[in-house]
């Protein structure tokens, strides 16, 4: 299927590439890659082919774009049922989305694979491609300010109206805090009170050892105490957590696999002894910034004064 597209006197040509064809788009997708020097983590054919190889039975298709015959844009298209409450609303995502909601996996900085001149152009076609779709929502879940304006900005030309929901990612500077003067990372942190919470719960836990995850084996060994530790903080509060489907563990292993020997991922752990972990962390490396995505920290219901989380993100850091 093609759709054209005029902008800025150009011509956008949108064409439609089947999941049977997969092959072919992963190539494409790869050159496309290579042709923009694309440094993006959840656009990128690794992250999508990870995705595809547990989540591929969910309806999708590729979208490329073109402008002047030249490959500029590419996206993963994908279709399923939405459920809100006991509605289920036929549904398109962007990217990789669209999972059963017992195994989303959220993803977090979502984004088109395009160049920066050539992004209102791009989203202006598929945009306009999505809209001969049927569906009943178009959900641009986890995306990055940028793209999602894009997109916006291009549905308002052609009356397709959004709800935003826009979730503010805390940050901290590690560079800025050193060029500042701070002595460590916990004096360039929060107000006083978390600082002085942060210093007691390490002094009271006794930490001993701290564990970076130095190959895939010992990744998936820090990501078994994560699930354990995660999945025991959700059920104490009568819920399931992020992994209570077998698929989404498992796709937590594929990435370890795909993104490990890449230096995209960062795989955390803390022990208070040989015997109990304080906290774990499976982290995104994308462009020297480094992104929480999942976690796992021991129950203290007995003493309100530990805070294993932030111990855990602190010594991290």
């Amino acid at each position: 299927m093609l759709h054209t597209e005029k902008q800025d006197d150009q011509i956008t040509t949108i064409e439609l590439v089947p999941s049977s064809e997969r092959a072919c788009a992963a190539s494409r997708w790869q050159d496309l890659e290579r042709r923009i020097a694309n440094t993006g983590l959840t656009n990128s054919w690794c992250w999508i082919e990870t995705w595809l190889k547990l989540f591929g039975d969910v309806q999708h298709i590729f979208a490329f774009g073109t402008k002047d015959t030249q490959p500029i844009g590419a996206a993963l298209i994908t279709k399923s049922a939405y459920r809100v409450g006991c509605i289920s609303i036929p549904s398109v995502f962007l990217g990789t989305a669209g999972e059963p909601q017992e195994e989303r996996t959220y993803v977090e900085y979502n984004r088109l694979l395009v160049a920066p001149e050539n992004l209102d152009a791009f989203a202006a076609g598929l945009i306009k491609t999505l809209k001969q779709f049927p569906w009943e929502q178009l959900r641009l879940h986890g995306f990055v300010p940028e793209h999602a304006d894009a997109l916006i900005k291009a549905g308002s030309n052609i009356d397709m109206k959004f709800k935003v929901e826009k979730r503010p990612s805390p940050t901290f500077d590690l560079q800025k805090g050193a060029d500042e003067g701070y002595r460590d990372i916990i004096s360039a942190l929060g107000s006083s009170s978390t600082r002085r919470s942060i210093r007691q719960s390490i002094r009271i836990l006794g930490i001993h050892t701290v564990e970076w995850a130095e190959t895939p084996d010992q990744a998936k060994e820090i990501l078994k105490d994560l699930i354990d530790l995660h999945s025991k903080r959700w059920e104490s509060i009568g819920e399931s957590g992020a992994f209570r489907a077998d698929r989404v563990r498992k796709y937590h292993e594929d990435l370890i696999d795909a993104l490990f020997p890449k230096g995209s991922l960062i795989v955390f752990r803390v022990k208070q002894d040989e015997e109990r972990t304080i906290g774990c962390l499976f982290n995104f490396v994308e462009n020297g910034h480094v992104m929480n995505y999942k976690s796992g920290f021991a129950l203290f219901s007995d003493d309100n004064r530990l805070k294993p989380g932030l111990v855990t993100h602190v010594l991290c850091m």
